[in-house]
């Protein structure tokens, strides 16, 4: 007969203050980049093109670039500002478990 094995599962360690700098990571990195794209979209010569500057081959390309252009725009602020909150829960989570483990002490 096969005796089965009591394996206790691994200890959980949790590190707040891994917590807090992956939020400060996400909003000094990745923000960041966010912001550099944004800043490339509404640039000169990408956000304000319009309609003249294609020549009479590429009318198709006339529509449908402002409209393109402002959905990409819309896009990365909206990106934006999700990866802004997430930075900012990601903060509030490591500090609300560093009091949770305080008060468990």
């Amino acid at each position: 007969m096969i005796r089965e094995l009591e394996l206790s599962p691994p200890e959980k360690q949790i590190d707040p203050a891994g917590i807090k700098l992956h939020g400060e990571a996400v909003k000094g990195y990745v923000v960041t980049k966010i912001e550099q794209a944004e800043n490339k979209i509404n640039g000169d010569g990408v956000y304000n093109l319009e309609g003249g500057d294609f020549s009479v081959t590429l009318s198709p390309m006339a529509l449908a670039y402002p409209i393109a252009t402002q959905f990409a725009f819309e896009n990365i602020d909206a990106l934006k500002k999700e990866a802004q909150e997430m930075a900012g829960k990601l903060g509030t989570t490591a500090l609300t478990y560093q009091k949770a483990e305080e008060a468990n002490l």
